[in-house]
């Protein structure tokens, strides 16, 4: 049985359910539902507005050597794997002479997304041009902080090891995220060429644990995590080579960037729109391979600077101790019955999107209902450890018990326990386990949690529903300036949310939204009940007509409010 982990909790709630699915598996994609936005005017027409700059015809050509000037390989390696600044030239198979610039780095952090039409058609060259370089910074800031998400990486081997082994190893979302640009641009006939055919075709698919986006194994192009502990040099070898087509994609794709027509506002047919989403690909494998990453030994990690993990909680390696005992009672608060949005609609939509959120525009009616005050936390979950959690089969449905069964887990998959004492794995370390932190756990142990509370409380306990959750986030603020759910929030991040903060969860009592409740936006994922399933009307991109349709159904079940990263 199948099921993958995501930073991912859960919040509990009692309601009578006006819809109900299945407990389901936990879809691993950071994209998609979570934000219903706004519908703008119409656009009355595109306006295209060449680039200021006289444009310069030039033969392009990739970076496969650096100039005769450049040292091939820089006294004792290289200072980091961003391509920014030209080509990467490795120089063995030790990592750990990575350095990291903390002011240069934060600026990677708490990137906006960028408002594609604000239905104000009468943009000026100049304003256009603005818009350009922040798609263009946007672009570079991205694909370096993706880069350097691999300098946890102490080793090269390490980066050819599954950590996960429903994905691939991480020598793949290295190639991956940038082959992604070369392959919708070829397709949408934005270019002509293509920079590593074989590379770019054999990083193409293979993402998902669907057996439907499998590459047959002895086709792969890379070393195995053996071959390349038995072979470091020809694992060097083939990660110069990924590199390498990063740094190439990376000049082509700015080129492309600067050589463009402006146009205004940008849908879902320009080439703009085609450069956020290979953006927005590369933000959602930031997210996942965050989570692959943390699978990986500590023995081949290392702490860097861009991703601090958060020092607040109530850390102690004991249950039984005072700063595990002393924590936030979680209650029910009442959310009032109201109306909320799902959907909005291709034409007119000020902020890029992913196929299933757009469609006819759905403004639910949702009854009342109560909500937990915060996420369920470590402790909390502990509780339903010790009460026998993971061998009583009347807490879990079907498909979780087989889960259990098949899978055989004891506590959630970042815990680590050595005797009496327990732990948390974080990217790059293992810590006191933070009993104040939201518990990460998969859809069906969020599921079986709630069986168990319901049991222990005497009433109904459940996930909530995608409007529901709709409806708490509806009075926090949200960085999407077409959004329904929230006004912009402006200079400061009402959440723990798109790295703004930490590259880990925060105490459950950090972030309090105006309805009493805390994390509806940000910290973990949440899990809901809401399966996988499409608006009316709904449409997928031409440029990647796979990205919704593969998950729709029972099987996937919806996560909502983002996480740290």
């Amino acid at each position: 049985m199948k099921s993958t982990v995501q930073h991912i909790a859960a919040r509990w709630g009692s309601a009578a359910a006006h819809r109900v699915a299945p407990g389901s598996t936990v879809l691993a994609s950071a994209g998609g539902p979570g934000g219903a936005r706004r519908h703008f005017k119409k656009a009355a027409r595109v306006a295209r507005v060449p680039h200021t700059a006289p444009l310069v015809t030039r033969t392009w050509a990739p970076e496969t050597d650096p100039p005769a000037s450049v040292p091939q390989v820089p006294a004792g390696g290289p200072k980091t794997l961003s391509t920014l600044q030209g080509r990467v030239a490795l120089g063995g198979s030790d990592l750990g002479h990575l350095r990291h610039e903390a002011e240069a780095d934060a600026s990677l952090k708490g990137l906006p997304t960028p408002v594609l039409n604000d239905g104000d058609l009468t943009k000026s060259v100049q304003e256009l041009e603005t818009l350009r370089a922040e798609i263009i910074l946007y672009f570079h800031k991205t694909f370096t902080l993706f880069e350097k998400l691999h300098e946890v990486f102490n080793n090269v081997p390490a980066i050819y090891e599954k950590h996960e082994r429903l994905r691939h190893p991480p020598i793949f979302y290295l190639g991956h995220t940038a082959s992604f640009y070369v392959n919708k641009l070829h397709l949408g006939k934005f270019i002509h060429h293509r920079l590593d055919p074989v590379l770019e075709m054999q990083m193409a698919v293979g993402v998902d644990e669907m057996s439907w986006d499998d590459w047959d194994s002895n086709s792969y192009v890379w070393p195995s995590g053996a071959e390349a502990r038995a072979d470091p040099a020809a694992a060097v070898e083939f990660l110069q080579k990924v590199l390498d087509l990063r740094r190439n994609v990376r000049v082509l794709v700015d080129d492309l960037m600067k050589q463009q027509p402006m146009e205004w506002p940008i849908n879902k047919d320009s080439f703009w729109w085609i450069i956020v989403m290979g953006i927005e690909h590369e933000r959602i494998h930031l997210e996942t391979s965050s989570v692959i990453h943390r699978q990986a030994g500590l023995d081949e990690v290392q702490p860097i600077g861009v991703f601090p993990r958060c020092e607040r909680g109530r850390f102690h390696k004991s249950p039984s101790a005072s700063a595990a005992r002393n924590m936030p009672a979680n209650r029910l608060l009442p959310v009032p019955a109201g109306v909320t949005r799902l959907g909005r609609q291709w034409e007119g939509t000020a902020t890029y999107g992913w196929d299933n959120e757009f469609g006819k525009e759905v403004h639910a009616e949702v009854p009342a209902f109560e909500a937990s005050e915060f996420l369920v936390t470590n402790k909390e979950y502990l509780e339903f450890m010790e009460a026998g959690g993971y061998t009583t089969q009347r807490y879990w449905t079907e498909e979780g018990w087989s889960w259990v069964s098949d899978m055989k887990p004891t506590a959630p998959r970042f815990w680590r326990r050595s005797g009496d004492e327990h732990y948390l794995r974080t990217l790059c370390e293992e810590i006191p386990m933070p009993w104040d932190w939201p518990a990460e756990v998969c859809h069906n142990e969020a599921a079986a949690f709630c069986a168990y509370l319901s049991e222990k409380l005497g009433k109904t306990i459940r996930l909530p529903m995608e409007d529901e959750h709709m409806r708490m986030r509806d009075s926090v603020p949200t960085d999407l300036q077409d959004s329904a759910h929230g006004p912009a929030w402006g200079a400061w991040t009402p959440g723990n949310i798109n790295l703004a903060f930490w590259a880990s969860s925060c105490p459950v009592d950090t972030f309090k939204s105006p309805l009493g409740l805390y994390d509806v936006l940000g910290n973990v994922w949440q899990h809901c009940l809401t399966p996988i399933d499409v608006l009316e009307g709904f449409e997928t991109h031409p440029l990647y007509d796979d990205f919704t349709t593969p998950t729709i159904g029972e099987a996937h079940s919806r996560i909502m409010g983002g996480a740290w990263m």
